[in-house]
């Protein structure tokens, strides 16, 4: 690989695609991942009087992506040029506002994160409740039947078996009635 293909990255280094920035593909470097080698489709941004949280929250912001995928060019690869990032002018606040920032910032991820747990618990106990009901409704289980309202009610009710009988004397009745009046048998 060539020497201008790759580039040796610091901890809390932070990488921005120059490649389809409207993408937002950006980085910080851990720890762990210092002294690996980075493709130089990414700007490394690395500074020492700024908080590198703070440049990498930053450069996740519309205000920077969406003035960086202004400068787009190509159409087949569309890329900006190191010099478009890194001649953006980034307002800098005090280090410690920055590191208040950085704070907030962390703290409503972590609240989001927990969110969006509760949410996945909420989906999964969504899905169980919904194969009971559907367990209960096909066991006659989800609604009280009509036996169980009469009882409730204090009220006599008929059974399927005595409401099928009444239907059919009722139909034979008719039955009956139409056969005298057409002088025969009607079937």
């Amino acid at each position: 690989m060539p020497n201008r293909a790759k580039q040796r990255l610091n901890t809390n280094d932070v990488l921005v695609s120059k490649t389809r920035p409207n993408l937002n593909a950006v980085a910080i470097i851990p720890e762990n991942l210092a002294g690996s080698i980075g493709s130089t489709g990414f700007q490394v941004l690395r500074t020492q009087c700024i908080n590198p949280y703070w440049l990498f929250y930053f450069v996740q912001t519309a205000t920077f992506i969406n003035s960086i995928s202004d400068l787009v060019q190509g159409a087949l690869y569309p890329a900006v040029r190191p010099r478009d990032i890194l001649n953006f002018k980034i307002p800098i606040p005090p280090l410690a506002e920055q590191q208040r920032i950085v704070e907030e910032l962390e703290t409503q991820f972590s609240r989001l994160d927990e969110a969006v747990k509760s949410i996945m618990r909420m989906e999964k106990n969504l899905r169980r409740m919904r194969i009971a009901i559907l367990k209960w409704a096909s066991e006659g289980k989800l609604v009280l039947t009509e036996a169980d309202l009469a009882l409730q009610e204090k009220r006599e009710y008929e059974s399927a078996n005595e409401l099928l009988s009444r239907i059919l004397r009722e139909r034979y009745v008719r039955w009956e009635g139409r056969a005298e009046r057409t002088g025969g048998d009607s079937g």
